[in-house]
């Protein structure tokens, strides 16, 4: 309405007028209030929902580090254990050769006892000078022979070198020949 029009109206008319607009301006007031009471709720609940979606998210952080870590403690575990598996077969494949090197030693120790022996039968067992040393030779082949096959390599299960075997049966022998002497 226009100025105009307002002076136009009668004193009635105004008030009627005026009570409207205050009623009106009432009802707008509380939906003021009524939608600000709202926002609050929701900004409260916003805060609420923050707050847990920090913790959720926090949680979730730690539970991805956690994660992290048991899959590299799990990754080095495999990888330790692989290295373990492979330190025994190696291992074994350095008993192996270690078996397989005293075999061959064993088996060379046999064959110059034999030459030995043979050589001294065929020299008709004369005692003195490289006779002797054959003759020595083929005692500790004897023995090694007794030892290893009454035993069945008895040596190699008991942990004993080839060397040690030889040097067991010639201490043997030397102990018998200074009896011999006595």
């Amino acid at each position: 309405m226009t100025d105009k029009e307002v002076h136009k109206l009668s004193r009635r008319e105004l008030l009627q007028l005026l009570l409207a607009q205050v009623s009106e301006t009432e009802e707008l007031k509380q939906l003021l209030g009524e939608r600000e009471q709202e926002l609050t709720t929701l900004h409260d609940n916003y805060e609420r929902l923050r707050k847990r979606l920090d913790q959720k998210d926090a949680t979730i952080h730690e539970l991805r580090d956690t994660m992290r870590r048991e899959r590299n403690a799990r990754r080095i575990e495999l990888q330790e254990a692989g290295s373990i598996a492979e330190a025994a077969l190696r291992l074994n494949g350095i008993f192996e050769q270690a078996q397989k090197a005293a075999d061959q030693y064993l088996e060379n120790v046999r064959r110059l006892a034999e030459a030995s022996e043979d050589e001294v039968l065929s020299s008709g067992g004369s005692r003195d000078g490289a006779g002797g040393q054959s003759l020595e030779r083929s005692k500790v082949g004897s023995c090694l022979r007794d030892k290893n096959g009454s035993e069945d390599n008895g040596h190699e299960e008991k942990g004993e070198s080839a060397a040690a075997a030889g040097d067991a049966c010639l201490g043997a022998d030397q102990g018998g020949a200074a009896e011999g002497k006595s």
